[in-house]
């Protein structure tokens, strides 16, 4: 009797379970603002995180106006701690916006056209804050600003 078969065919299952919990650390999550209350007008982001060991995640940012447009673009490696500050933007802009603050980098969304675009300078003010994007107890969510005090 040779024990090689015996350790070969005992290495396999060890090999595919350390390869599948190394996988089971992989992350995709969502989560929406619906402007007005609509579910197919949104600013959507989704984030995915590729590995078990890393602390960021990747994300799409998606603003929707169904059935006219949808569109995304990603922003990588995001803290998952990171609490994304969703704004809406002051009057100085051509059109609605609203305005999406990522640790520091600010991003214009247009529920109109679907358009994302990267600022290249933070704006001087980003207008009122409409709530973050942020995870809580594990999961990643929205959360309403408070109504300012009269």
């Amino acid at each position: 009797m040779t024990l090689r078969p015996i350790v070969g065919s005992m290495t396999r299952p060890l090999i595919a379970a350390a390869l599948l919990s190394a996988l089971s650390g992989c992350m995709s999550d969502s989560a929406a603002y619906l402007v007005d209350g609509d579910k197919n007008h949104t600013i959507t982001l989704l984030r995915n995180q590729d590995w078990f060991w890393k602390d960021t995640a990747n994300i799409n940012i998606s603003p929707t106006r169904l059935p006219d447009c949808q569109e995304s673009i990603l922003v990588k490696d995001v803290p998952r701690t990171a609490e994304l500050a969703l704004y809406w933007a002051p009057e100085d802009f051509a059109e609605p916006i609203y305005i999406l603050d990522i640790e520091g980098d600010f991003y214009a969304l247009s529920t109109q056209n679907c358009k994302t675009q990267r600022f290249e300078e933070k704006p001087a003010n980003p207008g009122t804050l409409v709530g973050h994007f942020m995870e809580t107890d594990g999961k990643f969510g929205f959360t309403a600003a408070k109504p300012a005090a009269p």
